[in-house]
């Protein structure tokens, strides 16, 4: 992942949006090569438990509701963020990262490689459950095109995920169309 982030860098410039960072783990990677970063996502309480890093701002919100003025950022990473949304709301967000993406910019998407939904439980809660959505690639270009994308690259990798569970993830390099 460290040397997918360093490249993602090295092809954007200005701001990046870290779209879903959690615990800001790829945010502060990329404020340590030089970036800065709005660190995005939607559980306050894990923004606040990464280090803090004067380049990366934290912000608390829903990656299919941005508040953050359009093209303001040369760049999107969204790591693990929209395997948990169904169509509808993966082309908002999509959407939402358009907007706020400078024309020459690019967006790094990745999802979990494969076709189909699933529920799983939270591992520290009964009654809360994580939902995932995988989608073909021809699919997955489609949703891109119908948010206004067009996909540069693609490609796969394999990662643990975090337990430990070794996934194949699809991943994909956007730009805007037109």
């Amino acid at each position: 992942m460290r040397t997918e982030i360093h490249e993602f860098c090295r092809i954007t410039s200005g701001t990046v949006l870290d779209a879903g960072a959690g615990c800001c783990r790829d945010a502060v990677q990329m404020a340590r090569g030089g970036r800065d970063v709005v660190a995005v996502d939607a559980v306050p309480a894990l923004l606040e438990a990464g280090p803090p890093h004067a380049r990366v701002r934290p912000v608390a919100a829903d990656v299919r509701d941005l508040p953050l003025r359009g093209s303001s950022v040369g760049a999107v990473w969204c790591s693990a963020v929209l395997l948990h949304m169904d169509a509808t709301g993966l082309v908002t967000a999509l959407g939402e990262f358009l907007r706020v993406l400078t024309p020459d910019g690019f967006a790094h998407i990745s999802l979990k490689e494969g076709d189909g939904r699933s529920v799983e439980p939270m591992a520290d809660s009964t009654e809360h459950r994580r939902h995932f959505f995988a989608y073909p690639l021809g699919r997955l270009r489609d949703l891109c095109a119908d948010a206004g994308f067009g996909v540069d690259r693609t490609w796969t990798g394999e990662q643990a995920d975090s337990g430990g569970t070794v996934q194949t993830w699809r991943k994909l390099l956007l730009r805007p169309l037109g």
